[in-house]
């Protein structure tokens, strides 16, 4: 599925916000851990404290302690009053072995008490931990927990334990995060309702530009963009106007500049027409002198071939055609002609090289051939 622009920023700033009130929501979940945790460490320190010194009392000057624990009123009204305080769910007294001494739970007395973890390690965690800690563990309870000494002997007989449970502090973070549930709610609506209508005011100056794009491709004339200045929609408006007032002005003459254009073809013809007759009459005066040179090296080629196979006349001819009246130093030397017929030759082929070029230049230079046929006119009418 395809999203457009205003869909992707709608969704990316709802992203946005979302991911930022959930993390702040974590954050304000892990504080208010922590204070329900050390809430209920108060808690449970201020019960200890009044058992301590309840017990203290009840113990002194007595031979059995155990038995002055478990008749005591006062200690035993501490204990099930314990039940009344948040998170609290057991006080009690234990020997060393373990056995409830006194218990809020009379029910519980002698027997043996399931030992718990302490709460300190919990608090001592950072905020993640300590959540992952509350809610992976259902109904984990944790302890305060204090030791009771014989002044006298100086021995331990005893311990205080004030059981906490997890279970009831979860009750709590669940309690206090039904308001925060509910501000992201509205946060999320409120960025949905903001995110559409700055996507509105950002993809106005786009839809603009696509309506004067539509227009101009319509082939309206004069079509200008009212788009604020100062930032790059504006320079991007402006840059179109322009365009839009260039087409305009060429649109607004259209038969000045075809007339225009077809002079300027003319021109043009004219001067490939006077450079054609120009070219070709030098091609004609430069040819005319290569045939004649091709002529009068074939008649001398010619008649070097002749004189090569005429005989020599010997030297006595020579000297009774002198009459005797001069001594001839030496013979007529004979003279050797095919030296002189090679290199006519490749005369010949240089002069018929650039008699082709000349050909190929005199063709390319002659206008074409106006072939004349007949044509249907409303065609051509159509054409125009």
């Amino acid at each position: 599925m395809r999203l457009g622009i205003k869909a992707k920023q709608v969704a990316g700033v709802t992203s946005i916000v979302t991911l930022s009130i959930v993390a702040l929501g974590l954050i304000h979940l892990a504080s208010l851990a922590r204070v329900a945790l050390e809430e209920s460490k108060a808690r449970g320190e201020l019960l200890k404290n009044a058992i301590l010194h309840r017990a203290s009392v009840a113990i002194s000057d007595q031979a059995d302690p155990y038995q002055a624990l478990r008749d005591d009123a006062g200690l035993r009204s501490i204990l099930e009053s314990s039940l009344y305080s948040k998170s609290v769910i057991y006080a009690a007294i234990v020997d060393t072995e373990g056995r409830v001494v006194a218990h809020s739970d009379p029910s519980q007395t002698g027997q043996r008490l399931a030992t718990a973890d302490e709460l300190d390690p919990l608090l001592a965690l950072n905020g993640i931990s300590r959540l992952r800690a509350i809610y992976s563990d259902a109904g984990r309870t944790l302890e305060v927990r204090e030791r009771l000494i014989l002044k006298e002997e100086q021995r331990q007989f005893g311990s205080i334990r004030v059981g906490i449970s997890t279970l009831l502090i979860q009750g709590e973070l669940n309690a206090a995060l039904g308001p925060a549930l509910l501000t992201l709610a509205l946060a999320l609506v409120v960025a949905v309702v903001v995110a559409m209508l700055l996507a509105q005011l950002l993809l106005r100056p786009i839809h603009i530009i696509r309506s004067g794009l539509t227009r101009l491709g319509r082939g309206e004339f004069g079509v200008t963009l009212d788009l604020p200045q100062g930032d790059e929609f504006g320079d991007l408006g402006s840059f179109f106007n322009e365009i839009s007032a260039q087409l305009s002005a060429d649109r607004s003459n259209p038969g000045q500049s075809n007339r225009d254009q077809v002079l300027q073809a003319l021109k043009y013809s004219r001067k490939l027409v006077a450079l054609g007759r120009l070219t070709t009459g030098v091609a004609h005066e430069v040819k005319n002198p290569l045939n004649a040179m091709t002529i009068h090296l074939e008649l001398l080629r010619q008649k070097l071939t002749t004189d090569a196979g005429r005989p020599r006349r010997p030297a006595s001819t020579l000297l009774q055609e002198d009459g005797g009246g001069a001594a001839v130093a030496a013979a007529e030397t004979p003279v050797d002609l095919s030296g002189a017929l090679r290199h006519a030759a490749v005369i010949v082929d240089e002069i018929k090289r650039l008699d082709q070029v000349l050909q190929c230049f005199m063709k390319f230079t002659r206008p074409e051939e106006l072939k004349m046929q007949a044509v249907e006119v409303r065609e051509l009418i159509a054409e125009v």
